[in-house]
């Protein structure tokens, strides 16, 4: 599913100088761990990145007790794409509406 998304929208971002990275994620709760999908852009320059730290999210697809092999199904798998899809649409949105307009609450929010 990663490689499909990357595919489908990671050259909307190289006008932007960046690539859209999808990354599987581990997640570790006091008595739980789960694992997720992340998605952040990599920059071409990093050196003149003005967005340090403003697209970077994850979601938890599963979660099972520590010591655990039971897993429990947090999220379905078209979930996850339409998720991809959502992020990175909005993440599209806000590049091309410029620096302005970037939302404060995405960096609260995590």
């Amino acid at each position: 599913m990663a490689r499909e998304s990357e595919a489908r929208l990671g050259g909307d971002f190289e006008p932007f100088g960046a690539t859209l990275r999808v990354h599987a994620v581990q997640i570790s709760h006091i008595a739980s761990v789960g694992e997720g999908v992340g998605l952040l852009l990599e920059p071409h320059d990093p050196k003149g990145w003005a967005w340090w730290g403003c697209f970077e999210a994850d979601v938890e697809i599963a979660r099972t007790p520590r010591f655990g092999t039971t897993w429990t199904e947090l999220m379905r798998r078209e979930d996850v794409g339409s998720w991809i899809d959502a992020t990175g649409s909005e993440y599209l949105r806000i590049l091309r509406a410029g620096r302005e307009s970037y939302p404060d609450s995405l960096t609260e929010s995590g």
